[in-house]
C-alpha cells in the first residue's frame, strides 16, 4: 500500500485561500491512514496550536471529529519572499496575495517545515518580521534574511509560486540554477528540496521537467505535493465561490484567480498517480516527515519575575496582601478577615497565581498613579478578599457575602484572566504605560477571527452560483424555518453554502485583551502589526493563549467610567478630603431616583424596559439592585414579579430545608447567584469551598451526563441525611430545588460590580448636579438635592 505526506496544506485561515477547516483536514488524513500533515498557511501561525491538538491522540473532547488516532503534526507555513537582498535579481513575477496581516508585495513564496526547537524561534522571528514587528518590519522577506534564520527549517522551494518555478516558467533557467544553489548552501542538502508542481496550472510539464533536470544537476531531492486549498474533491464548486469571492472583497490588491481544479487533499493513490513516474518524489514526503522532530508542547506560563524564586513572589504577595487589609479594615479588622485571607493566599500558593496577582496590581497601579479611573472589577474576580486587599477590586467581598471560589476554581481548569475596568477615553494612555513598564517586546494584543455565519455562507454561496435572489431565498428559509421544498438549485446553493460556513474571511482585534509576558513574545509566538492600529498583535487565537504559557489581561473602556473620573477631580476642587470609595451606600434620595426610575444615562440602569422594573420593585439597597440587574436576563425574567411581590407585599414563602433562609432572604427565597447555590450545597450538604463549587458547576452544566448527574445526586442525598439526619425524600427535594436553579443563576460578584458603577455615577450627579452640568453630562435633578 502507498504511503504519502502532504507537506503543503492550507486551511481557511490562509484568509481568502483555502475552505478547508483544521478538524476536517486532520479527520481526512487520519481517514487515508496517512502518518503525518504539515499546515503551512499564509505567512501565518494562527493554526498551529489547534492543528497540534487535532492530531494528538486523546479522548474525543479534545478536538472535533477526534478518533483517538495519533498522527504527527507539522507545523510550517508559506512565506512571501522577496527576490532582492542578494545579488542574484530577475524581473519579478506577480503571485497570489493574501490579506491576512499586511499588504503583500510580488514576490515568491516558498515552503518553511518546523524541524526543531530552534526552527520554530526562527520562524517566529521571520513571520514577525515580515509582518512588520521587530526591527527589520519588513514587506517581504529578503532571502538573506531567511537564509541566516534557516537553522532547524526544512524549506520546500514552493511549488508554482515558488522562486525557481518564476524563473523557470520565464525560461531564465541559469537563474533558477543560481537561486537553487543558493538556497542548497543556506539550508544544507537534506533540509531544501524542489517541490513539483501539480498538475492543471499552466506550464506545469515544462517547469516540472526543469526542475527534475535540475535536481539531478545539484544533487537536490524532489518532493510531491498538492498545495491542498480544499478537504474534498466535492468542495472543487465551494472553493471556487469563495476565492472568486476573495478577490472581490474590498482589499487593498485583489487577489489572482487560484486555477488548481485538484487541489484537494489527496490519497496516497492519487498523488501516486500524478508523481509516481518521478523516481522518489513520493517517498521523500516520508523522508521528509521523518526529519521532523519538532512537537508544539504546551509551554509554562510566562509572566514577569517578581522576585528570584516563586517562593519570593509568594512573599512579596504575603506582603502587601497584609499591608493591604490593614489599609482596608484597620487594625480592629473583622472576625474572619484574615483567616479568609490566609485561605486565599494558600490557594494563591498551590496553583501558583502571585505572579498573575502582582501583575495586575501593577497595572492598577499605573492607572491610579496617572490619575486614570479604575472600575470596581468584573467577572468572579471581585469575589476575592486577596484581590480587594490588593487594591485591584473595589467591592468588599466581606460585607457583600462574595465568594472566592468560582474565580480561584476556573483558574485551575485554565490560566486565570484578569478583567478590568477603566476611563474609555484614557485606555490607550494605559496601553502605553503598561507596554512602557514591561517593555515593547512583552505586550501585545490578542486577535479574533470573522468566519461566515450560515447566511452570509448561503448568500455567497448563490451569489457566486450566479443563482437570482428567489433561489438563496429559497435556501435560506429551509435553512432558518424548513418553509420550503428544495429544487436542485436550492440543494446546490446549500451544499455549497455548508462548506463556506464558518470559513475564515478576516482577522480583527480583541475589544479588550493584551498578553503580558515574562520572556519575549517573539520568541512564543510569532507577532504581526495591525494594519488599522499599528499595534503588535500575536499569532495566537484567544482559545489558544495556554498553551503558550500566555496569560490575557482584559483592559475594558466604560464611559461611565470617565463621567466619574471628571466628576471626582470637579468635587476635590472643593473638597480635597473627598473619596468616592467612602460613600454611603443607604442615600436616600439615590435610592428615591432609582425607585422612580430616573435613571437616563446611568450605567446599566438606562433602558427604558429596566427603569420601568426599577419603577415597580424599588430596589433599596446595592443587594437588591443587583438582584434585578442578574434578573434582567432571558430565562430570568419571569423572576422579576415574583420577586416584587414577596419584597413589596410581603408574599411568603418556603424553602426545602430552613438552612437556607439565611442565604436566600436577601433575594426573597429566590436562588438568583451562583454564590448562593454554592453556599446552599455548603450548608445542606457540609461540603466546602472548592468542593462546593465544583458541584455547583456540575449542577449548572448542560455538558453534565446523565450519569455524572446521578452520582452527584447519590452523593448530595447521603451527605445531606448525615449532616441533618432527614430523610431521602426531604434531601432529594432540596437537591431538585437547587438543581432547578443552579443554571439559571448569574455571578453576584459581576453584578454588584456594575451595580456599584451606577450607583456612584448617580450619587455623584445627584449629590453635586453642579458639576455635572460642568463636566458636560447631559443630567439634570428633577429632585430637590
Amino acid at each position: 500500500m502507498k504511503s504519502f505526506v502532504h507537506l503543503h496544506t492550507h486551511s481557511d485561515l490562509s484568509l481568502w485561500l483555502s475552505t478547508a477547516r483544521i478538524n476536517d483536514l486532520v479527520q481526512a488524513a487520519k481517514s487515508e491512514g496517512m502518518s503525518a500533515l504539515a499546515l503551512t498557511d499564509d505567512c501565518n501561525l494562527f493554526g498551529a496550536s489547534a492543528f497540534s491538538r487535532a492530531c494528538e491522540a486523546g479522548p474525543p473532547e479534545v478536538a472535533e471529529n477526534h478518533d483517538g488516532k495519533a498522527i504527527k503534526p507539522i507545523i510550517g507555513c508559506d512565506l512571501g519572499l522577496a527576490d532582492s537582498g542578494r545579488t542574484l535579481s530577475g524581473s519579478p513575477v506577480v503571485r497570489e496575495k493574501s490579506d491576512c496581516l499586511v499588504d503583500r508585495g510580488s514576490g515568491f513564496r516558498p515552503v518553511l517545515l518546523v524541524q526543531d526547537d530552534t526552527g520554530y524561534t526562527n520562524l517566529c522571528s521571520i513571520l514577525s518580521a515580515y509582518n512588520g514587528v521587530g526591527e527589520e518590519r519588513l514587506k517581504e522577506c529578503p532571502s538573506d534574511f531567511l537564509a541566516t534564520h534557516s537553522n532547524g527549517l526544512v524549506a520546500l522551494s514552493g511549488g508554482r509560486n515558488g522562486e525557481l518555478s518564476g524563473y523557470l516558467a520565464m525560461g531564465a533557467n541559469r537563474k533558477a540554477r543560481e537561486c537553487a544553489a543558493y538556497y542548497l548552501d543556506a539550508f544544507g542538502k537534506d533540509r531544501y528540496w524542489l517541490e513539483l508542481i501539480p498538475r492543471g496550472f499552466q506550464g506545469w510539464r515544462r517547469i516540472n521537467t526543469a526542475l527534475i533536470r535540475l535536481a539531478t544537476e545539484l544533487g537536490i531531492g524532489l518532493v510531491a505535493t498538492n498545495d491542498v486549498r480544499f478537504t474534498r474533491c466535492s468542495d472543487r464548486r465551494a472553493f471556487g465561490v469563495f476565492s472568486e469571492a476573495g478577490r472581490d472583497s474590498s482589499q487593498s490588491e485583489p487577489l489572482p484567480a487560484f486555477t488548481g481544479r485538484e487541489a484537494w487533499l489527496k490519497s496516497a493513490l492519487e498523488m501516486d498517480s500524478m508523481f509516481g513516474h518521478v523516481p522518489g518524489a513520493i517517498e521523500n514526503s516520508l523522508r521528509i516527515a521523518e526529519m521532523i522532530e519538532f512537537r508544539l508542547r504546551d509551554r509554562k506560563p510566562s509572566l514577569p519575575a517578581f522576585g528570584v524564586s516563586m517562593n519570593d513572589t509568594n512573599q512579596l504577595l504575603h506582603t502587601l496582601a497584609h499591608r493591604g487589609m490593614e489599609q482596608r479594615y484597620g487594625q480592629n479588622h473583622p472576625v474572619g478577615v484574615e483567616s479568609r485571607l490566609v485561605m486565599e493566599l494558600a490557594m494563591t500558593e498551590q496553583i501558583q497565581l502571585a505572579p498573575w496577582f502582582l501583575t495586575a496590581k501593577e497595572h492598577v497601579d499605573l492607572a491610579r498613579a496617572a490619575g486614570i479611573g479604575v472600575g470596581p472589577g468584573r467577572g468572579a474576580l471581585p469575589g476575592s478578599l486577596l484581590a480587594y486587599c490588593l487594591f485591584i477590586t473595589d467591592l468588599d467581598p466581606f460585607l457583600f457575602g462574595l465568594l472566592p471560589f468560582q474565580f480561584f476554581a476556573s483558574a485551575t481548569l485554565k490560566l486565570p484572566t484578569f478583567d478590568l475596568d477603566f476611563e474609555y477615553d484614557r485606555r490607550e494612555e494605559l496601553l502605553n504605560l503598561v507596554e512602557e513598564r514591561w517593555g515593547r517586546d512583552h505586550v501585545a494584543f490578542i486577535p479574533t477571527f470573522r468566519t461566515l455565519r450560515p447566511l452570509a455562507a448561503l448568500r455567497m454561496a448563490g451569489t457566486g452560483l450566479g443563482y437570482p435572489e428567489s433561489v438563496i431565498g429559497g435556501a435560506a428559509g429551509y435553512v432558518f424555518e424548513h418553509s420550503c421544498k428544495v429544487g436542485a438549485r436550492c440543494r446546490k446553493v446549500l451544499e455549497t453554502a455548508a462548506v463556506l460556513e464558518k470559513c475564515c474571511v478576516g482577522v480583527n482585534l480583541h475589544a479588550a485583551g493584551c498578553v503580558v509576558a515574562g520572556d519575549k513574545l517573539m520568541t512564543l509566538v510569532p507577532l504581526f502589526r495591525d494594519r488599522d492600529t499599528q499595534v503588535q498583535v500575536v499569532q495566537c487565537p484567544l482559545d489558544q493563549l495556554g498553551r503558550k504559557g500566555l496569560s490575557q489581561f482584559n483592559f475594558l473602556g466604560l464611559r461611565a467610567m470617565d463621567e466619574i473620573a471628571r466628576m471626582c477631580k470637579l468635587v476635590k476642587l472643593e473638597h480635597p478630603e473627598f473619596d468616592l470609595s467612602s460613600i454611603p451606600f443607604d442615600d436616600e434620595l439615590v435610592w428615591r431616583h432609582i425607585g422612580q426610575g430616573e435613571t437616563e444615562g446611568i450605567f446599566g440602569l438606562e433602558s427604558d424596559g429596566f427603569r420601568t422594573i426599577l419603577r415597580d420593585c424599588s430596589p433599596a439597597s446595592l443587594v437588591e439592585l443587583a438582584v434585578l440587574n442578574a434578573l434582567y436576563r432571558p430565562g430570568t425574567m419571569s423572576m422579576i414579579p415574583v420577586f416584587r411581590t414577596r419584597k413589596l407585599e410581603g408574599e411568603s414563602w418556603s424553602l426545602p430545608h430552613a438552612c437556607l433562609e439565611p442565604i436566600l432572604r436577601e433575594s426573597y427565597g429566590l436562588p438568583v447567584f451562583n454564590e448562593q447555590i454554592t453556599l446552599a450545597i455548603t450548608a445542606l450538604t457540609g461540603c466546602k469551598g472548592t468542593e462546593a463549587e465544583r458541584q455547583r458547576i456540575l449542577l449548572a452544566s448542560r455538558r453534565t451526563s446523565g450519569q455524572e448527574m446521578e452520582v452527584l445526586r447519590d452523593r448530595f442525598i447521603n451527605h445531606m441525611i448525615k449532616r441533618h439526619a432527614g430523610s431521602t425524600m426531604e434531601a432529594s427535594g432540596a437537591f431538585n430545588f437547587i438543581r432547578l436553579y443552579a443554571a439559571r443563576c448569574f455571578m453576584k460578584s459581576h453584578s454588584l460590580a456594575y451595580c456599584l458603577i451606577a450607583y456612584r455615577q448617580l450619587w455623584l450627579r445627584v449629590r453635586f448636579p453642579e458639576f455635572a452640568l460642568v463636566s458636560g453630562t447631559p443630567y439634570t435633578s428633577s429632585k430637590g438635592a
